[in-house]
């Protein structure tokens, strides 16, 4: 159940709204951290970290937007024909999209980690936005049809 799970499935609209989901949490993310690592450096007040944090949110969330339908959702296509529609295959993609990524980009060692930790968060929210469990009468379809 934690990496196969054919007792859930998703709809197209349902999948679009998680990868919204999970781009604004990526983003969301990007932005607090880099807000926050200026804000310690520099001492800014209360307007100029809720300022920078828009900013950074929209940039951020272009960027995220991108990824997530580039390059995320063509593996999850492929993850969730295969049957591996759990929580943990959703983890372990986010992760080894950004982390790895980032890892290909960069060859700052302590970035890796942070960025594959923000994958598999934001690989989790799109796997809560997106799955819903099989109602009886699917279920008894889907056992008819194999």
């Amino acid at each position: 159940m934690l990496f196969r799970n054919p007792g859930i499935d998703t709809t197209l609209g349902r999948a679009t709204l998680g990868l919204l989901a999970g781009a604004a949490g990526g983003a969301l993310m990007n932005a607090l951290y880099i807000v926050v690592l200026d804000t310690v450096t520099s001492g800014d007040g209360l307007a100029d970290i809720l300022s920078g944090l828009f900013v950074f949110f929209v940039i951020c969330g272009l960027f995220w937007l991108l990824g997530a339908f580039l390059l995320a959702a063509p593996g999850w296509f492929i993850l969730h024909s295969l049957n591996l529609r759990g929580p943990g295959t959703a983890v372990l993609h986010g992760a080894g999209l950004l982390g790895g990524g980032i890892r290909l980009m960069s060859p700052k060692v302590d970035m890796w980690g942070s960025y594959a930790v923000a994958g598999g968060i934001v690989g989790l929210i799109v796997w809560a936005a997106s799955y819903r469990t099989l109602q009886p009468s699917a279920r008894v379809f889907e056992e008819a049809a194999a």
